[in-house]
């Protein structure tokens, strides 16, 4: 809606194709190498289905994916839907003091009737390499249509810019469309990341053994993604890029992963088992403000048999790979600018997303606002990457092993408090 905030979303799972007959990779048992399976999606705006008249009618039935839009956040806080994303009513009924003196005061807006809004389709880890076909069929194509017959009233790439003869902040002539910060309300967006910020960071169950703390960021974000949890730590200043170059060490990381897909692929074969416990998972480095500096994805990762991962971070301070690298067990990143000098990084940003129902170690378990630590070892147990600072020499007083190895974190399995 014009608060930036979620109202419906559909999961890739949940899809159903357009041309009846054609599969969904995106299910168990799917074909994770097909391509060009077409899908269809109605957003409403409130109301019900429209019926087109015979001139406008596509000869597709475009309503077996249906998004609801016609009312804003607040309203979903009280009438529930059977499924979808509800934030709590925190975020609603309140007002905020803006630090701007010349804003004030600013009042949430519960009113019923969503106003605006935007439609956002994430992809992740896309393939990059040219189809070579006529048309880029991962360009969603997006209409307005009439309620009185059908037919489209605007047709447009989604994301397209306003051309020459549309101006901003008015209604838009035909074939114009708005862009994201012509609808969204950004007194209502600050409100709700202030009432974010009034309510702090909790540690119900002190620090954790780890150099960097893990806190899973809060319920509003602006057009969040429901399926993602976000768990983000700050890199304190002993780890910090200058003070690592000064020492001589490198960042490290253990973690381990869960069972995750093999899908996509360029091979037929691959699918979906049912068995994987988690779709997606990557981990930004992020500076100030919030500039991404690199993503790894879980297919970066040397893992072993069991998951385990150990990633070596430099920011300039030498590592020789031809003892650390991926025969040895380790993911040896640079983060560094064309001129060799250390990249500003100050946060770590950890993403699980589409974690399975039976999987209780994604960051979907924490509470919002709340440490990953917890009095039984923690929420993630050993999908929290353990950080320290190791000198990037083998088996010396603050070096490395050889071959990178496990780690112990008690509980083997994550148990909840």
């Amino acid at each position: 809606d014009e608060h930036a905030a979620v109202l419906h979303s559909l999961r890739d799972t949940d899809l159903v194709p357009l041309i009846p007959g054609q599969p969904n990779p995106y299910v168990p048992g799917g074909p994770g190498w097909s391509e060009d399976i077409l899908y269809a999606a109605t957003v409403r705006l409130g109301g019900g289905p429209i019926t087109p008249t015979v001139d406008c009618d596509t000869g597709w039935d475009v309503h077996q994916n249906v998004l609801e839009a016609g009312r804003r956040h607040s309203y979903y806080t009280l009438n529930p839907p059977p499924s979808g994303w509800i934030y709590s009513p925190y975020h609603m009924n309140f007002s905020v003091v803006h630090p701007n003196p010349d804003i004030g005061t600013i009042v949430h807006d519960d009113g019923e009737a969503s106003l605006a809004g935007v439609v956002m389709l994430r992809t992740y880890m896309p393939d990059t390499t040219p189809n070579g076909g006529q048309y880029d069929l991962t360009r969603p194509l997006m209409w307005l249509r009439q309620v009185s017959d059908g037919c489209p009233v605007q047709l447009a790439p989604v994301g397209r810019s306003l051309p020459p003869t549309c101006t901003e902040g008015t209604l838009p002539p035909q074939g114009c469309w708005y862009r994201h910060d012509d609808v969204m309300n950004r007194y209502q967006e600050a409100a709700h990341r202030l009432r974010e910020d009034e309510m702090g960071w909790l540690s119900p169950f002190g620090q954790a053994p780890n150099a960097v703390q893990w806190f899973r960021t809060g319920e509003y974000i602006i057009t969040s993604n429901p399926d993602s949890s976000y768990i983000i730590a700050n890199l304190p200043a002993a780890l910090r890029p200058d003070v690592l170059n000064a020492n001589g060490t490198v960042l490290r990381m253990r973690v381990r992963l869960p069972v995750m897909p093999t899908i996509p692929c360029s091979t037929p074969g691959c699918v979906l088992t049912g068995q994987e416990l988690l779709r997606y998972w990557s981990l930004t480095f992020t500076g100030v403000p919030q500039d991404a500096l690199l993503t790894l994805t879980d297919r970066d990762l040397v893992k072993d048999a069991n998951g385990f991962a150990t990633i070596l971070v430099s920011f300039g301070t030498p590592i020789d790979t031809d003892l650390f690298n991926a025969s040895t067990g380790y993911t040896v990143v640079h983060l560094v600018d064309d001129f060799g000098d250390a990249l500003p990084a100050t946060h770590l940003v950890m993403r699980t997303i589409l974690p399975s129902a039976s999987f209780i170690c994604s960051g979907r378990e924490i509470p919002f606002n709340t440490s990953e630590h917890n009095e039984l070892g923690g929420y993630m147990s050993r999908m929290a990457p353990l950080v320290d600072q190791r000198y990037p020499i083998v088996d010396i007083g603050g070096g490395l092993p050889a071959v990178a190895a496990p780690f112990a974190h008690p509980p083997f399995t994550c148990v909840l408090p």
